[in-house]
């Protein structure tokens, strides 16, 4: 997910995949894929221009999150929402949430977004 434009294929099904694998993993299976790297390019897809991929991408990270609760760092923080934070990506949320982020975007709004904007913002941040 991170060494392609967005425009390739490869890209888009490699995005799809991850968040099926995290949607649907076990927490030691998202611990693993997010050991694997998977944050930062999650939280880069929260800027595409298709609605299903930012659909995906916000679900994804609200589970990566879930599992983040059941293990804290030493000082009680989720280390997965530091690691959201630190690469922009609640910037992204908070925009998308906002409104502001999409009002550019072509086409209607998926109206699954800015709720699950919102409920990633409000429980984890």
């Amino acid at each position: 997910m991170q060494n392609s434009d967005f425009t390739s294929e490869i890209r888009k099904e490699a995005a799809w995949a991850i968040s099926n694998a995290i949607s649907g993993g076990r927490p030691v299976q998202i611990e693993q894929i997010v050991a694997a790297g998977c944050i930062s390019p999650l939280c880069s897809l929260l800027a595409v221009d298709d609605h299903k991929v930012v659909e995906a991408a916000l679900d994804a990270l609200k589970n990566i999150l879930r599992v983040g609760v059941g293990a804290p760092t030493a000082t009680g923080d989720n280390a997965y929402a530091l690691e959201i934070e630190e690469c922009g990506g609640v910037l992204k949320i908070e925009a998308i949430r906002l409104d502001s982020y999409i009002a550019g975007r072509q086409g209607p709004m998926d109206t699954y977004d800015l709720p699950m904007a919102a409920k990633i913002i409000s429980k984890y941040f």
